[in-house]
């Protein structure tokens, strides 16, 4: 973990513990539509700008170190996921649903 703070994967824990609440507040209905949403989002990018590289994947599935590039793409991925998914429990009008706190957004 080269030249990542202790706050920074503070940070990564708790985005990611604010996610897993929404898991659990989800059933298997909500989370395959936010699989689905997750999927288009990812067509629409293909759309635009064209295919993700199989570089661009394999870093992501062999990597065993973490590094600022991918603390930056799990954050990202995590808080894409989150907005999914608190999307489609408001669609299915779920109450208590957590913030996600602006840090994350950058």
């Amino acid at each position: 973990m080269s030249n990542i703070s202790k706050q920074k994967l503070l940070d990564l824990k708790q985005q990611e513990n604010e996610f897993l609440k929404l898991v659990d507040l989800s059933n298997r209905k909500e989370l395959a539509q936010c699989a689905k949403f997750l999927a288009m989002y990812i067509a629409l990018y293909r759309q635009k700008f064209g295919d993700i590289p199989d570089a661009g994947y394999e870093k992501l599935v062999t990597s065993t170190k973490l590094d600022n590039e991918l603390l930056n793409i799990v954050q990202d991925g995590i808080s894409e996921a989150t907005e999914m998914l608190k999307l489609v429990l408001l669609q299915n009008q779920k109450a208590d649903i957590p913030q996600v706190s602006a840090n994350y957004m950058n």
